[in-house]
């Protein structure tokens, strides 16, 4: 439109137009390399004015401030030609300034310049007389801000009262830089990673919980103590304690739990709790592991001859070398020759047969029908030694009977008498007839040798009379031995049957005594309670799993809110800066800045004159940059 109203124009429009912009052109030229100068200038002033003192301070607590800048020569001592302001917020704070310049008593421009905190420029607004303006403010750090007022036109030493108003938005500051915001942060001025409990706190072993509630500061997989015995409430992690809500100082098998007589075991797994020496008993006799030979053996417990069999299985418990006696003989098995017999124990002439029944116990033979273990008569001095032995009896059942003796010794006698005589016949010149000689001779003579014969045939009769009785009277010693040898066994075996009845009753009083009663009750009593323990470690056991599941869902569940708390902070703080964006441009659309760039860049790319100097040209050229953007 504008570019139709000059082409109809009855001037010559070409002519005025081109001057027109070359005017504008030149003016918008020395205007920005004034500025540019002007800027500089400034920039260094207000570097060495940050470093000065500050003439006031304002606080999140201050909301209103109100005070009169003068120029340099308004002539006052009470008012200066610009004030500085010190901004004492914390990092991430916001403030939303709104600057009135009153005009009041005399018009002016105000100029309002914002400096970070390590003196350099961030902005610069001007306010007009009897207008105000905006300034939002952001804070990174800890350190104050600086705002400096002054005010131009001041050729009549116009002085201008001014007011500023701050809306403070504390909701996202963080003083220590950790993830948590301050209204979150229970440690808002000291930098933490702690999750658990307490927000944003010094954690050194990273396991959430801060280390000022932390029990286990520098364990990651302990934090708390209920019952301050030093072991960890967290089963699961280093030391774990097993009864987190009793005092204990068990180390076997389970950490924590109450052991009374101090040997590291706990009660609950402790078969003696009162014995600080004893702790197990695997065979369950009731006798320590520690002081039991046997702990495997429920039957025994002690090995007093160190035989390497228990006492109540050894027969011979004080004895070493011996432990059964299968005969029951009260002779041990190691040193009874007849282990299985009870009636022998020893045989001194090793022919195999015992002493009580070895006829000849020291002289070694295999023995015979009548007689046990003598030696065999196999030659004829063994037969004639045992004729002379077994004569001598018969003499002596000989010289009993006075009658044969008296009647032998007639018998001899009269031979010898005969045998005299007959020698001395040839020799005696007697009176005697030859006819008595011829009897005697042919007579007596014959009779005499008839009566010997038949003599030797009676005495070879009486001989074998005396045979059978010696015989019978032999068998009859050997019955009355026999017998008496049974008689011997049968009160053996009747001793050995007491005595097998002795060590029976023995063994019925061991099982049946009161204590092995009261034994085997305690012993079930005992088995009842280790189930009832068993089963009371699995429920602990599946207890404490529901805790850690609990404290995972309750860790769960803070980790998400805080992600939710870290999205509605980012959300807000994109919503900010959307807002400042949003009313920048709208203040840029309400001053119709815009449009006139707009117009004059079109306007420019109409008219192209050459005669433009190229300084001008490189000044505008970013112009119409920051324009494109």
């Amino acid at each position: 439109m504008f570019y139709e109203a000059i082409r109809k124009s009855p001037f010559d429009c070409p002519f005025i137009l081109n001057c027109l912009v070359q005017l504008l052109v030149i003016t918008i030229g020395m205007t920005t390399i004034s500025s540019a100068e002007s800027m500089g200038n400034d920039e260094n002033h207000h570097r060495s004015v940050a470093s000065t003192s500050y003439e006031f301070s304002i606080s999140p607590s201050d909301s209103h401030f109100v005070e009169y800048v003068c120029s340099f020569d308004c002539g006052s001592e009470e008012h200066d030609e610009f004030d500085t302001i010190e901004m004492r917020a914390l990092n991430r704070d916001i403030v939303n300034l709104t600057i009135h310049n009153t005009g009041k008593p005399h018009l002016g421009t105000l100029i309002v310049r914002h400096f970070d905190n390590a003196g350099n420029l961030d902005r610069e607004i001007t306010v007009g007389a009897e207008k105000h303006a905006f300034m939002q403010l952001r804070f990174w750090n800890n350190h104050a801000d600086m705002l400096e007022i002054s005010t131009t036109d001041s050729a009549f030493g116009d002085g201008i009262r001014y007011e500023l108003e701050f809306n403070w938005d504390t909701t996202q500051r963080n003083q220590d830089w950790d993830p948590w915001i301050d209204d979150q942060d229970d440690c808002p001025t000291v930098k933490g990673d702690s999750f658990r409990i307490l927000l944003g706190c010094p954690d050194h072993d990273l396991d959430g919980i801060a280390d000022s509630i932390d029990q286990f500061p520098h364990d990651d997989t302990q934090w708390s103590d209920q019952d301050n015995d030093g072991f960890g409430d967290n089963l699961e992690g280093m030391n774990g304690d097993s009864c987190p809500e009793v005092y204990g100082t068990s180390t076997f098998p389970i950490l924590g739990c109450v052991d009374k007589d101090g040997d590291g075991w706990a009660d609950t797994h402790d078969a003696f709790p009162d014995d600080d020496k004893e702790w197990q008993d695997s065979d369950g006799d009731r006798i320590g592991d520690n002081s039991d030979a046997f702990p495997d053996d429920e039957k025994e417990w002690q090995d007093s001859d160190g035989d390497g069999i228990g006492d109540n299985s050894d027969i011979f418990p004080k004895d070493s070398s011996e432990w059964i006696d299968t005969d029951l003989d009260g002779i041990g098995d190691n040193a009874d020759v007849f282990p299985e017999d009870a009636t022998e124990t020893v045989d001194s002439d090793g022919d195999g047969f015992g002493d009580n029944i070895d006829t000849c116990p020291f002289e070694y033979g295999e023995g015979s029908e009548l007689e046990f273990g003598c030696p065999n008569l196999d030659n004829d001095d063994d037969i004639e030694e045992d004729s002379k032995n077994r004569s001598e009896p018969q003499e002596d059942m000989f010289s009993q009977d006075s009658d044969l003796n008296e009647h032998i010794e007639s018998i001899t006698n009269f031979d010898v008498e005969e045998e005299g005589d007959q020698d001395q016949i040839p020799s005696q010149q007697t009176g005697i007839p030859f006819g008595m000689l011829s009897m005697v001779l042919f007579g007596l003579l014959p009779m005499s040798v008839i009566g010997i014969f038949a003599y030797m045939s009676g005495k070879g009769s009486e001989r074998s009379r005396f045979n059978e009785r010696f015989e019978e009277m032999e068998g009859a010693v050997q019955n009355a031995r026999n017998s008496a040898r049974e008689l011997e066994q049968s009160l053996q075996d009747s001793e050995i049957r007491q005595e097998r009845m002795s060590i029976w009753i023995d063994e019925a009083k061991r099982e049946l005594a009161p204590e092995n009663i009261i034994l085997r009750a305690e012993n079930y009593v005992r088995e009842l309670s280790d189930k009832n323990a068993n089963e009371k470690n699995e429920l602990e056991q599946i207890q404490e799993s529901l805790r850690t599941t609990r404290i995972e869902k309750q860790e769960l569940a803070q980790e998400l809110l805080s992600d939710k708390r870290l999205q509605r902070r980012n959300l807000q703080l994109y919503q900010n800066e959307y807002d400042e964006i949003s009313r920048k441009i709208r203040r840029l659309s309400a001053s119709g800045l815009v449009e006139k760039l707009s117009e004059l860049k079109h306007i420019a790319e109409q008219w192209q004159d050459p005669d433009i100097p190229a300084e001008i040209e490189g000044l505008l050229s970013p112009l119409w940059d920051d324009f494109e953007l």
